[in-house]
Protein backbone atom coordinates (compact mmCIF):
# COMPACT_ATOMS: atom_id res chain seq x y z
CA UNK A 1 0.00 0.00 0.00
CA UNK A 2 1.61 3.57 -0.49
CA UNK A 3 2.02 5.52 2.00
CA UNK A 4 1.45 8.65 1.26
CA UNK A 5 4.71 9.73 0.61
CA UNK A 6 8.25 8.81 -0.99
CA UNK A 7 10.19 6.44 1.10
CA UNK A 8 13.03 5.66 -1.29
CA UNK A 9 16.26 7.61 -1.42
CA UNK A 10 16.01 9.00 2.36
CA UNK A 11 18.12 8.97 5.07
CA UNK A 12 17.28 9.95 8.55
CA UNK A 13 19.42 11.48 11.57
CA UNK A 14 17.71 11.97 14.90
CA UNK A 15 18.20 12.95 17.92
CA UNK A 16 19.39 16.81 17.20
CA UNK A 17 17.90 18.51 20.20
CA UNK A 18 19.60 15.15 22.71
CA UNK A 19 23.23 16.06 21.01
CA UNK A 20 22.87 20.26 21.58
CA UNK A 21 22.50 20.30 17.51
CA UNK A 22 19.47 22.89 17.27
CA UNK A 23 21.58 25.83 17.36
CA UNK A 24 23.88 24.37 14.17
CA UNK A 25 20.82 23.64 12.10
CA UNK A 26 21.40 26.12 9.60
CA UNK A 27 25.12 24.95 9.35
CA UNK A 28 24.38 21.21 9.07
CA UNK A 29 21.91 21.92 6.60
CA UNK A 30 24.30 23.99 4.33
CA UNK A 31 27.34 21.44 5.03
CA UNK A 32 24.84 18.30 3.62
CA UNK A 33 23.44 19.95 1.16
CA UNK A 34 27.37 20.08 -0.38
CA UNK A 35 27.91 16.59 -0.03
CA UNK A 36 27.96 14.66 -3.80
CA UNK A 37 24.73 12.49 -4.31
CA UNK A 38 22.18 14.57 -1.63
CA UNK A 39 19.86 16.27 -3.34
CA UNK A 40 17.60 17.79 -0.51
CA UNK A 41 17.64 18.41 2.80
CA UNK A 42 14.78 18.93 5.48
CA UNK A 43 14.68 19.50 9.47
CA UNK A 44 11.50 18.45 11.40
CA UNK A 45 9.78 17.74 14.67
CA UNK A 46 8.96 14.09 13.56
CA UNK A 47 9.67 11.72 10.34
CA UNK A 48 7.33 9.02 8.64
CA UNK A 49 7.86 5.57 11.15
CA UNK A 50 8.62 7.64 14.43
CA UNK A 51 6.26 5.73 16.77
CA UNK A 52 5.51 8.97 18.30
CA UNK A 53 3.64 12.79 18.12
CA UNK A 54 2.96 15.40 19.76
CA UNK A 55 -0.85 16.13 20.38
CA UNK A 56 -2.62 19.00 22.06
CA UNK A 57 -6.05 20.09 22.41
CA UNK A 58 -7.71 23.13 19.94
CA UNK A 59 -10.28 24.71 19.08
CA UNK A 60 -12.01 26.93 15.84
CA UNK A 61 -11.37 30.29 17.07
CA UNK A 62 -15.07 31.76 17.38
CA UNK A 63 -16.35 28.28 18.65
CA UNK A 64 -14.03 27.85 22.28
CA UNK A 65 -16.96 25.41 23.32
CA UNK A 66 -15.91 22.91 20.34
CA UNK A 67 -12.25 21.18 21.72
CA UNK A 68 -10.58 18.68 19.91
CA UNK A 69 -7.42 16.81 19.90
CA UNK A 70 -4.62 17.75 16.99
CA UNK A 71 -1.47 16.21 16.21
CA UNK A 72 0.86 19.10 15.81
CA UNK A 73 4.25 18.51 13.31
CA UNK A 74 6.94 20.95 13.04
CA UNK A 75 9.36 21.48 9.92
CA UNK A 76 11.13 23.43 7.52
CA UNK A 77 9.54 24.21 4.58
CA UNK A 78 11.32 21.81 1.91
CA UNK A 79 9.65 18.85 4.31
CA UNK A 80 6.86 18.83 1.68
CA UNK A 81 8.94 18.60 -1.55
CA UNK A 82 11.50 16.15 0.09
CA UNK A 83 8.68 13.67 0.85
CA UNK A 84 6.64 14.02 -2.19
CA UNK A 85 3.36 15.22 0.00
CA UNK A 86 1.02 16.05 -2.17
CA UNK A 87 -1.27 19.36 -2.12
CA UNK A 88 -5.24 19.22 -2.14
CA UNK A 89 -5.55 23.42 -1.66
CA UNK A 90 -3.74 26.22 -1.40
CA UNK A 91 -0.43 25.91 -0.92
CA UNK A 92 2.59 25.00 1.43
CA UNK A 93 4.97 26.97 3.74
CA UNK A 94 8.02 28.74 2.69
CA UNK A 95 11.17 29.49 4.07
CA UNK A 96 11.22 33.10 3.05
CA UNK A 97 7.73 34.28 4.44
CA UNK A 98 8.06 35.58 7.73
CA UNK A 99 4.07 35.02 8.60
CA UNK A 100 4.59 31.41 7.72
CA UNK A 101 7.34 30.46 10.75
CA UNK A 102 5.94 30.47 14.08
CA UNK A 103 7.96 33.41 16.12
CA UNK A 104 8.63 33.14 19.93
CA UNK A 105 5.87 33.15 22.23
CA UNK A 106 5.75 36.10 24.09
CA UNK A 107 6.36 35.26 27.77
CA UNK A 108 3.44 38.07 28.56
CA UNK A 109 0.28 36.30 29.99
CA UNK A 110 -3.36 36.67 27.67
CA UNK A 111 -0.72 36.98 24.80
CA UNK A 112 -1.54 35.58 20.83
CA UNK A 113 1.22 34.78 18.69
CA UNK A 114 0.04 34.25 14.80
CA UNK A 115 1.47 32.11 12.63
CA UNK A 116 0.27 30.24 8.98
CA UNK A 117 -0.15 26.28 9.05
CA UNK A 118 -1.08 23.29 6.90
CA UNK A 119 -3.36 20.52 7.65
CA UNK A 120 -4.14 17.31 6.36
CA UNK A 121 -7.01 15.82 5.09
CA UNK A 122 -8.38 13.89 8.34
CA UNK A 123 -7.50 17.40 10.40
CA UNK A 124 -9.87 19.20 7.92
CA UNK A 125 -12.82 16.56 8.18
CA UNK A 126 -12.37 16.76 11.77
CA UNK A 127 -13.09 20.30 11.76
CA UNK A 128 -15.93 20.37 9.89
CA UNK A 129 -15.36 21.02 6.31
CA UNK A 130 -15.88 18.12 3.57
CA UNK A 131 -13.75 19.86 0.72
CA UNK A 132 -10.20 21.22 1.00
CA UNK A 133 -11.13 24.24 -0.21
CA UNK A 134 -13.68 25.66 2.42
CA UNK A 135 -10.80 25.04 5.29
CA UNK A 136 -8.41 27.93 3.65
CA UNK A 137 -8.24 30.82 6.10
CA UNK A 138 -9.90 29.10 9.22
CA UNK A 139 -8.13 30.04 12.24
CA UNK A 140 -7.50 27.83 15.02
CA UNK A 141 -6.60 28.17 18.24
CA UNK A 142 -3.59 26.49 20.66
CA UNK A 143 -3.92 27.14 24.09
CA UNK A 144 -0.06 27.01 25.73
CA UNK A 145 1.03 27.96 29.34
CA UNK A 146 0.08 31.28 31.28
CA UNK A 147 -3.40 31.74 29.22
CA UNK A 148 -1.00 32.19 26.10
CA UNK A 149 -2.68 31.70 22.48
CA UNK A 150 -0.94 30.74 19.11
CA UNK A 151 -3.90 31.14 16.02
CA UNK A 152 -2.59 29.20 13.17
CA UNK A 153 -4.12 30.61 10.06
CA UNK A 154 -4.84 27.96 7.37
CA UNK A 155 -3.06 28.38 3.93
CA UNK A 156 -2.94 24.66 2.70
CA UNK A 157 -4.52 21.30 2.75
CA UNK A 158 -2.06 17.82 1.96
CA UNK A 159 -3.39 14.74 1.31
CA UNK A 160 -3.30 12.04 4.07
CA UNK A 161 -0.28 10.41 4.64
CA UNK A 162 1.05 7.22 7.39
CA UNK A 163 2.92 8.50 9.47
CA UNK A 164 3.39 5.18 10.96
CA UNK A 165 2.21 1.88 9.69
CA UNK A 166 -1.02 1.28 7.74
CA UNK A 167 -2.21 -0.78 11.16
CA UNK A 168 -2.83 2.70 12.66
CA UNK A 169 -5.19 5.26 11.22
CA UNK A 170 -4.22 8.47 10.26
CA UNK A 171 -4.23 11.43 13.01
CA UNK A 172 -5.28 14.77 12.13
CA UNK A 173 -2.32 16.65 11.91
CA UNK A 174 -1.59 20.58 11.57
CA UNK A 175 1.75 21.36 10.20
CA UNK A 176 3.88 24.45 11.03
CA UNK A 177 7.36 26.10 11.04
CA UNK A 178 9.12 26.27 14.22
CA UNK A 179 12.99 25.57 14.70
CA UNK A 180 12.19 25.58 18.80
CA UNK A 181 10.62 21.62 18.00
CA UNK A 182 12.94 20.50 15.24
CA UNK A 183 14.87 17.20 16.29
CA UNK A 184 15.14 14.99 13.07
CA UNK A 185 16.93 15.67 10.15
CA UNK A 186 15.96 14.00 6.51
CA UNK A 187 18.20 13.43 3.64
CA UNK A 188 17.20 12.93 -0.06
CA UNK A 189 19.42 11.38 -1.88
CA UNK A 190 20.07 9.68 -5.34
CA UNK A 191 23.81 8.07 -5.96
CA UNK A 192 25.77 5.11 -7.47
CA UNK A 193 28.08 5.24 -5.01
CA UNK A 194 26.42 4.66 -1.67
CA UNK A 195 29.76 3.92 0.18
CA UNK A 196 31.26 7.23 -1.05
CA UNK A 197 27.94 8.85 -0.18
CA UNK A 198 28.00 7.94 3.39
CA UNK A 199 31.93 8.24 3.65
CA UNK A 200 32.00 12.23 2.52
CA UNK A 201 28.49 12.90 4.67
CA UNK A 202 30.44 11.17 7.75
CA UNK A 203 33.38 13.98 7.45
CA UNK A 204 31.10 16.79 6.73
CA UNK A 205 29.07 15.72 9.68
CA UNK A 206 32.03 15.94 12.29
CA UNK A 207 33.35 19.09 10.84
CA UNK A 208 30.14 20.75 12.54
CA UNK A 209 29.18 18.04 15.25
CA UNK A 210 32.52 16.67 16.03
CA UNK A 211 32.10 13.97 18.96
CA UNK A 212 28.63 12.97 17.88
CA UNK A 213 27.89 9.91 15.50
CA UNK A 214 25.94 10.57 12.66
CA UNK A 215 23.83 7.19 13.44
CA UNK A 216 21.76 7.12 9.98
CA UNK A 217 19.14 5.21 9.36
CA UNK A 218 17.48 4.26 5.92
CA UNK A 219 14.23 5.71 5.67
CA UNK A 220 12.46 2.25 3.55
CA UNK A 221 14.25 -0.18 5.81
CA UNK A 222 12.09 1.17 8.45
CA UNK A 223 9.07 1.15 6.52
CA UNK A 224 9.17 -2.17 5.43
CA UNK A 225 10.45 -3.46 9.36
CA UNK A 226 6.41 -2.17 9.77
CA UNK A 227 5.50 -5.20 7.78
CA UNK A 228 8.25 -8.09 8.53
CA UNK A 229 5.54 -9.96 10.13
CA UNK A 230 3.26 -9.89 6.92
CA UNK A 231 6.25 -10.68 4.66
CA UNK A 232 6.87 -13.95 7.23
CA UNK A 233 3.51 -14.89 6.69
CA UNK A 234 3.21 -14.51 3.29
CA UNK A 235 6.30 -16.59 2.82
CA UNK A 236 4.92 -19.21 5.16
CA UNK A 237 1.65 -19.25 3.53
CA UNK A 238 3.46 -19.47 0.00
CA UNK A 239 5.14 -22.44 0.88
CA UNK A 240 2.21 -24.27 2.95
CA UNK A 241 -0.20 -23.45 0.14
CA UNK A 242 2.62 -24.95 -2.66
CA UNK A 243 3.52 -27.99 -0.04
CA UNK A 244 -0.34 -28.81 -0.01
CA UNK A 245 -1.13 -28.53 -3.54
CA UNK A 246 1.71 -31.01 -4.28
CA UNK A 247 0.55 -33.49 -1.50
CA UNK A 248 -2.97 -33.61 -2.42
CA UNK A 249 -1.77 -33.72 -6.34
CA UNK A 250 -0.15 -36.86 -5.35
CA UNK A 251 -2.57 -38.10 -2.73
CA UNK A 252 -5.17 -37.58 -5.83
CA UNK A 253 -3.11 -39.58 -7.98
CA UNK A 254 -2.75 -42.70 -5.75
CA UNK A 255 -6.74 -42.25 -4.61
CA UNK A 256 -7.45 -42.83 -8.69
CA UNK A 257 -4.51 -45.01 -9.35
CA UNK A 258 -5.97 -47.64 -6.47
CA UNK A 259 -9.69 -46.95 -8.06
CA UNK A 260 -8.62 -47.67 -11.29
CA UNK A 261 -6.54 -50.76 -10.42
CA UNK A 262 -9.88 -52.56 -8.40
CA UNK A 263 -11.85 -51.35 -11.34
CA UNK A 264 -9.62 -52.85 -14.02
CA UNK A 265 -12.61 -55.27 -14.81
CA UNK A 266 -15.38 -53.05 -15.05
CA UNK A 267 -13.64 -50.52 -17.18
CA UNK A 268 -12.44 -53.42 -19.50
CA UNK A 269 -16.40 -54.58 -19.47
CA UNK A 270 -17.14 -51.25 -20.70
CA UNK A 271 -14.79 -50.83 -23.27
CA UNK A 272 -15.93 -54.08 -24.32
CA UNK A 273 -19.62 -52.76 -24.48
CA UNK A 274 -18.59 -49.85 -26.89
CA UNK A 275 -17.86 -47.64 -23.72
CA UNK A 276 -15.43 -44.72 -25.26
CA UNK A 277 -12.47 -43.35 -23.32
CA UNK A 278 -13.91 -40.33 -23.00
CA UNK A 279 -16.75 -42.33 -21.48
CA UNK A 280 -14.26 -43.87 -18.96
CA UNK A 281 -12.19 -40.58 -18.11
CA UNK A 282 -15.37 -39.05 -17.17
CA UNK A 283 -16.53 -42.07 -15.29
CA UNK A 284 -13.69 -41.67 -12.94
CA UNK A 285 -13.79 -37.51 -13.06
CA UNK A 286 -17.28 -37.51 -11.60
CA UNK A 287 -16.33 -40.07 -8.76
CA UNK A 288 -13.57 -38.09 -7.33
CA UNK A 289 -15.58 -34.28 -8.56
CA UNK A 290 -17.56 -35.03 -5.17
CA UNK A 291 -14.93 -34.92 -2.64
CA UNK A 292 -13.26 -31.88 -3.94
CA UNK A 293 -16.70 -29.71 -3.91
CA UNK A 294 -17.10 -30.94 -0.25
CA UNK A 295 -13.98 -30.12 0.38
CA UNK A 296 -14.41 -26.56 -1.25
CA UNK A 297 -17.33 -26.07 0.74
CA UNK A 298 -15.76 -26.66 4.08
CA UNK A 299 -12.54 -24.62 3.40
CA UNK A 300 -14.08 -21.98 1.49
CA UNK A 301 -16.25 -20.49 4.52
CA UNK A 302 -12.92 -20.61 7.09
CA UNK A 303 -10.73 -19.05 4.55
CA UNK A 304 -13.09 -16.14 4.41
CA UNK A 305 -13.06 -15.87 8.58
CA UNK A 306 -9.83 -16.35 8.67
CA UNK A 307 -8.98 -13.69 6.32
CA UNK A 308 -11.04 -11.69 7.47
CA UNK A 309 -9.67 -11.83 10.80
CA UNK A 310 -6.35 -10.62 10.13
CA UNK A 311 -7.58 -8.08 7.40
CA UNK A 312 -9.07 -6.79 10.82
CA UNK A 313 -6.28 -5.82 12.02
CA UNK A 314 -5.07 -3.19 9.78
CA UNK A 315 -7.15 0.36 9.46
CA UNK A 316 -7.04 0.56 5.86
CA UNK A 317 -7.96 -2.76 4.25
CA UNK A 318 -9.08 -4.15 1.29
CA UNK A 319 -12.81 -5.66 0.92
CA UNK A 320 -13.14 -9.23 0.42
CA UNK A 321 -14.70 -10.51 -2.84
CA UNK A 322 -16.47 -13.58 -3.49
CA UNK A 323 -15.01 -13.85 -6.87
CA UNK A 324 -11.66 -14.91 -5.42
CA UNK A 325 -12.60 -17.83 -3.20
CA UNK A 326 -14.60 -18.57 -5.99
CA UNK A 327 -11.78 -18.84 -8.06
CA UNK A 328 -9.70 -20.78 -5.63
CA UNK A 329 -12.52 -23.41 -5.66
CA UNK A 330 -12.39 -23.52 -9.85
CA UNK A 331 -8.72 -23.88 -9.70
CA UNK A 332 -8.97 -26.60 -7.47
CA UNK A 333 -11.38 -28.43 -9.44
CA UNK A 334 -9.10 -28.00 -12.38
CA UNK A 335 -6.19 -29.48 -10.83
CA UNK A 336 -8.40 -32.50 -9.78
CA UNK A 337 -9.68 -32.89 -12.84
CA UNK A 338 -6.05 -32.55 -14.67
CA UNK A 339 -4.98 -35.06 -12.00
CA UNK A 340 -7.31 -37.63 -12.55
CA UNK A 341 -7.74 -37.51 -16.15
CA UNK A 342 -4.21 -38.01 -16.71
CA UNK A 343 -4.41 -42.01 -15.04
CA UNK A 344 -7.70 -42.42 -16.15
CA UNK A 345 -6.60 -41.87 -19.67
CA UNK A 346 -3.93 -44.17 -19.32
CA UNK A 347 -6.40 -46.95 -17.31
CA UNK A 348 -8.84 -46.47 -20.31
CA UNK A 349 -6.44 -47.10 -22.92
CA UNK A 350 -5.47 -50.89 -21.53
CA UNK A 351 -6.26 -53.49 -23.44
CA UNK A 352 -9.05 -55.23 -22.08
CA UNK A 353 -8.00 -58.83 -23.38
CA UNK A 354 -4.80 -58.12 -20.94
CA UNK A 355 -7.58 -57.88 -17.72
CA UNK A 356 -10.15 -60.73 -18.94
CA UNK A 357 -7.84 -63.17 -20.08
CA UNK A 358 -9.00 -65.48 -17.05
CA UNK A 359 -12.48 -64.47 -16.65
Amino acid sequence: MDPGYEKEGVLIVRNLRTNGLVDKIELIDQQLSTVDGINEVAVSQFVPTDPWDSTSGMTVVGKPDEPFAMSRLSHQADFFDLYRLRLRAGRSLEENRSSDKLPDLSDEAGSITRANAVLNETAMRQIGFSKPEEALNTVLSWGVANERQVHFNVVGVIEDFHLRSIHNAVRPMLYFNSPAFFRTISIKYATNNFAAMIGELERKWSDVAPGVPLGYQILEEQVNNFYSSEQRQMKVFVSFAIVAIILSTIGLLGLTAFSAERRTREISIRKVLGAKTSDISTLMVSQFSKPVILANIIALPMAWWLMSDWLSSFEYRIELNITWFILAGVAAMIIAWITVISYSLKAAKTNPADALRYE
